[in-house]
């Protein structure tokens, strides 16, 4: 019994910091799409907030979970062509001061194109 206690004490512990990791950060990148855009993502507790950086503008707002390194995107509203119905799943891996997405399934493939491979920096 102690040990299925301490068992998911450290499991809990381990989906709660993964989560933390992502939690009020700011990461920002450059991407080509129609054209070249720098951008910011702002997460918070659950929501991810795109930031164009040239107006200041928000251009997608998300929701998101993120457990095992494993992030999956549920967006609100925005710009792109993504049907607020379709979630995007991507693993990440961070490195130092550095994001990395890599897609594991999304049926939007304007967020797919962005998203995949693309590397992010954080911001203080």
């Amino acid at each position: 019994m102690k040990k299925s206690v301490i068992l998911l004490f450290l499991l809990f512990s381990a989906i709660i910091s993964v989560k933390a990791q992502l939690t009020n950060t700011k990461w920002k990148s450059t991407i080509q799409a129609d054209e070249t855009l720098e951008l910011e993502f702002q997460f918070g507790k659950d929501t991810l907030n795109v930031i164009d950086l040239g107006d200041a503008s928000t251009i997608e707002v998300y929701t998101y979970t993120a457990k095992d390194s494993l992030i999956t995107l549920h967006k609100v509203y925005g710009q792109s062509e993504c049907d607020t119905a379709i979630t995007g799943q991507y693993s990440y891996a961070m490195k130092d001061d550095a994001i990395t997405f890599m897609l594991m399934k999304d049926d939007c493939g304007q967020r797919a194109a962005i998203l995949n491979n693309s590397q992010w920096t954080k911001m203080e």
